[in-house]
């Protein structure tokens, strides 16, 4: 049998040629897609440097380009692990990217605030377009680097941010992907693909509002903002204004009602498999386990010739 993972680039040769085995991991959270390989490094003479880019194939399915952002290395037996990520890593580090700053933005779009940040590090940005016009009255980035900024910008209004294939995306969870213009596909699983697989039904402790409290540093002034109706989830944090306490709040709640049941699922490798991919398993023993399910995180792990998905999965509340 071939390599059951590929890569194309400067380098790759030796790459295929030594690997013992690795982890790739696809999520649809915030932080970049990570492929982590374990090499065979008894007489390399040369490590690969940091930034170098390869684009992957698992079973034949791309996976998107990747660049080394980390090498680590064991004296006996010689094992040099490679970390690589889907978002940009360069040592010099070129346009700042990772350098902390300190600014304020006022008056500006969601996407124009995410666009005025990441076009200088040669990104493309795309923001889902329910999110592009919210407009930032004031916002300040206090000793954060670019990436740390922005994730917590949007994480307000129950967004993510992540780096894709050369782009920077801001969407709702579960829709980072569709805007790289990819389609996914469903995912569709046989019983007999199944290793293992474990269903977490959500706490019957439903909150259905959130409450916020808020106070100005300038006048002293504060208050407490509700959204929705009891029973209320009281956020700890206080907020600078009535504004960002509410949009605080409404944000948490919007998470309280797409939070739904959970699936942890083992099968045999399939390659196909992506996060944010509709899943459902075809003729499940158990009809708790059926519909359709949203892929949050898939995790890959194998050797040269073969490999183990792991799933996790939600459903939302009332499907």
């Amino acid at each position: 049998m071939g390599l059951i993972i590929t890569f194309e680039g400067k380098g790759s040769d030796i790459i295929e040629k030594r690997l013992m085995d690795w982890e790739l991991i696809d999520d649809d959270g915030t932080a970049s897609d990570t492929l982590v390989i374990n090499l065979d490094a008894e007489g390399m003479t040369n490590i690969p440097e940091s930034g170098r880019n390869f684009k992957v194939k698992l079973d034949g399915h791309y996976r998107g380009q990747f660049q080394i952002a980390d090498a680590e290395e064991d004296y006996d037996p010689a094992v040099l692990t490679l970390t690589l990520t889907s978002g940009k890593f360069t040592v010099k580090d070129a346009t700042r990217l990772r350098e902390p700053k300190s600014r304020t933005f006022s008056n500006i779009t969601l996407a124009g605030l995410v666009e005025s940040v990441m076009l200088p590090h040669g990104y493309e940005v795309k923001v889902e377009a329910q999110l592009a016009d919210i407009m930032l009255s004031h916002v300040s980035q206090e000793q954060e680097d670019d990436d740390e900024f922005i994730s917590r910008i949007v994480e307000r209004h129950d967004a993510i941010s992540k780096p894709i294939d050369g782009l920077y995306i801001v969407a709702t969870a579960g829709n980072t992907k569709a805007l790289t213009g990819e389609p996914l596909a469903p995912i569709f699983i046989d019983h007999e693909e199944i290793v293992s697989a474990r269903l977490t039904h959500p706490s019957k402790r439903v909150y259905e509002g959130v409450k916020a409290n808020w106070t100005t540093a300038e006048t002293g002034e504060g208050g407490e903002v509700e959204v929705g109706e009891a029973p209320f989830y009281l956020l700890r944090l206080g907020y600078k204004s009535e504004a960002e306490a509410r949009e605080r709040a409404n944000a948490k709640l919007y998470s309280f009602k797409r939070k739904g049941q959970a699936l942890n699922l083992d099968i045999q490798g399939r390659g196909d498999a992506f996060a944010e991919s509709p899943l459902s398993i075809r003729k499940p023993k158990n009809k708790r386990f059926g519909a359709e399910w949203s892929s949050d995180t898939v995790t890959h792990r194998g050797d040269r010739e073969t490999f183990k998905t792991t799933i996790k999965a939600t459903r939302p509340k009332g499907k």
